[in-house]
């Protein structure tokens, strides 16, 4: 249990039974639960307002993802139009193969038929030796083959090979004359089978010269299947580095979208910006003629209408607030600093019960949306014999002054809501940033101190040390012209950075819609020449087919 001087017991012993009950919560240490408490349920509420704002954020990013993934669809037709021109080079090269057992094939069919040829050749050798022997051997025979050999002599120099060949056999022959009996007797039957011969020999020649036309136009084929090819070879090269082409300037507009994105980010968050700035400089131009503008446009209207509502007699106390308007500064140059340690408390209210809450929440209703509404306090409200609670526990320096101490708060209800909810009674401020540093972490620190604040808001605990989000005062700021001023100014530059970047944006565009020109028209030629090369191998198959 705590230990308590005995004036402060013989003050509780002697009051009512609700100052027993306080002195029996202090005793049994339930007030310093109470407390911790109560900063645990205002730690939460900051915290489900950082998480509503990252959940704005995350809408945002959910639109940017889908941006992406629209991007990255788009981007494997490329893919597929790869695996296409793969196919592709597969058919022609089963197209070559099947070219060239054609002409294996054609080539065996003439092999074939000149072997045929040959024996025709051989017969035609065999008849003209016993044509030889027989002329010989019957000088009426010779006369009549003389003039048939004039006119075998006529004929074309493959003849003419065939007859030296005879003649050259015609010694070999020599040896067979004990078959010139047997010649003579066939005499007629040669005779036949040499006309049959004649007509042979001319269809031979006449199947020569063909041969020589099929050979001429097969080599003009082959010529001009080896043109095609080279073009082929040639579009296809073309084709290659159109693709390479057409895949940087695809990662460029990647690019150039991306920096596009970022720079329409940040313009956003520069409109945000100069749009609270503005909303900022109009609460300060309305609050020369009304200081309560400075906690909201609606601000004045809410607390005439808890008057109003007071006065009907809807209240059992009326509720006090906002915060911020019911205090005021000691030396103004705090203002940062005490702002800083008391943030949300600035706009909240102070009800003496759960019924006046009800009320006031549906006050609130009409003029502030449910996640902007101020926050409300609900704490029996003390007596007004009863100044200030728990004096045991404040901070008591005599250089280094707390939060309650460069306040002054007329009202105890308050200042004891502050002391029950923030515990400024045990924070101190500091004005200078390495004085704080060197009092609360570099030593002890001051009795009965958890956390100190600077001129500039910084915080400062025995172990961390956190800087604010902002550099003025919002609600207790003393000179509003010159704060104006500085609004202004920072409006000004806030507009000279926006026209910037949206300088900068439209050259970004201006790009993009520059690379997306050139590579439609990479595009497009890249169609074109694959169209080139599907009638360059057409006719490579055509003359193949031939």
């Amino acid at each position: 249990m705590s230990v308590f001087e005995k004036p402060l017991l013989l003050f509780t012993v002697n009051h009512s039974e609700g100052d027993k009950y306080k002195f029996f919560m202090k005793a049994t240490l339930l007030e310093q639960m109470k407390r911790d408490y109560i900063h645990i349920k205002q730690t939460k509420a900051v915290t489900r307002e950082q998480v509503e704002r990252q959940e704005e954020c995350l809408k945002d990013l959910k639109q940017e993802f889908l941006q992406k993934k629209e991007r990255y669809e788009n981007l494997s037709s490329v893919g597929k139009m790869k695996e296409t021109l793969e196919e592709l080079k597969k058919m022609m090269a089963w197209c070559l193969v099947r070219e060239k057992e054609r002409l294996v094939q054609q080539l065996q069919e003439q092999i074939d038929t000149e072997g045929s040829n040959h024996k025709h050749e051989e017969n035609l050798q065999l008849c003209q030796n016993k044509v030889t022997v027989a002329e010989k051997e019957l000088q009426e025979i010779q006369s009549r083959l003389h003039s048939r050999k004039e006119e075998e002599e006529s004929l074309s120099e493959d003849c003419r090979k065939i007859k030296e060949e005879v003649k050259s056999k015609n010694k070999a022959q020599k040896e067979q004359e004990v078959v010139y009996f047997r010649a003579v007797n066939k005499l007629k039957q040669s005779e036949k089978e040499q006309s049959l011969l004649h007509e042979r020999i001319h269809k031979v020649k006449n199947i020569g010269s063909q041969n020589k036309k099929a050979e001429a136009e097969h080599t003009k084929r082959l010529q001009k299947i080896s043109s095609l090819r080279t073009q082929l070879e040639k579009h296809e090269t073309q084709c290659t580095a159109l693709n390479q082409e057409i895949k940087d300037r695809q990662q460029a507009l990647f690019k150039g979208k991306e920096e596009l994105d970022k720079l329409r980010l940040e313009e956003k968050n520069i409109q945000v910006s100069m749009e609270a700035k503005l909303k900022r400089k109009n609460q300060l131009l309305a609050s020369r003629s009304n200081k309560l503008k400075r906690f909201g446009d609606n601000m004045p209207d809410l607390l005439d209408n808890i008057d109003k509502a007071y006065i009907q007699g809807r209240f059992t106390k009326k509720p006090l607030g906002p915060i911020g308007a019911c205090i005021n500064l000691k030396d103004p140059a705090l203002a940062v600093a005490v702002e800083s340690c008391l943030r949300s408390f600035m706009k909240t209210f102070c009800c003496d019960n759960y019924k006046d809450e009800a009320v006031l929440q549906d006050l609130m209703s009409r003029y502030f949306s449910k996640g902007n509404r101020p926050q409300i306090i609900v704490s029996p409200f003390s007596p007004p014999s009863t100044r200030f609670k728990d004096g045991n526990k404040w901070s008591r320096s005599p250089r280094l002054p707390s939060v309650l101490d460069s306040l002054s708060i007329a009202n105890p209800v308050i200042a004891n809501c502050l002391i029950d909810m923030r515990g400024i009674e045990s924070i101190l401020i500091i004005k200078e940033k390495n004085a704080a540093r060197r009092v609360m972490q570099q030593g002890r620190p001051p009795r009965n101190c958890r956390e100190a604040f600077t001129v500039e808001g910084d915080q400062v605990y025995p172990n961390r040390y956190y800087t604010p989000d902002f550099s003025m005062a919002k609600y207790l700021g003393g000179d509003l012209e010159t704060e104006i001023r500085m609004v202004e100014s920072e409006l000004e530059n806030y507009k000279a950075q926006l026209s910037r970047f949206q300088l900068h944006l439209s050259s970004v565009n201006e790009d993009i819609q520059r690379m997306e020109a050139k590579l439609h028209s990479t595009i497009m030629t890249l169609k074109k020449t694959l169209a080139t090369v599907n009638q360059v191998k057409a006719g490579v198959t055509e003359l193949g087919e031939c």
